[in-house]
């Protein structure tokens, strides 16, 4: 009788051993399906906030080209440039002061409208 009772024990403890190996083996797999699917997340998060930083960025690009091609971008440019020239021939104050304001206006015309 007490070698059917220490097989029994041996049997039992061997089942146990490979239930919570069996256990621990899906736990690990759990835990690295979990961290690739994060991973994946965190790789779409990214593009996702890249996508919606660039579209501005893509917007300012496309309302500079328009402004570029309007009538009063074509004057202002003209206009710096003639201080330009005026301010390489005289090298005086008041040709440089009018050159960057002329220059300056027609900077912020292309980047912000007005």
């Amino acid at each position: 009788m007490p070698r059917y009772l220490a097989l029994f024990f041996v049997i039992t403890l061997g089942v146990a051993a490979g239930n919570l190996l069996s256990n621990y083996a899906t736990s690990q797999y759990v835990a690295y399906q979990a961290s690739q699917a994060l991973k994946q997340l965190k790789q779409e998060r990214n593009a996702a906030i890249a996508e919606q930083n660039e579209r501005p960025r893509q917007q300012q690009i496309r309302l500079e080209s328009e402004r570029k091609n309007t009538s009063t971008a074509r004057k202002l440019r003209k206009a710096c440039e003639e201080w330009k020239a005026a301010h390489g021939q005289f090298q005086s104050d008041t040709s440089e002061a009018e050159m960057l304001k002329a220059c300056n206006a027609y900077s912020r015309y292309i980047s912000e409208g007005y």
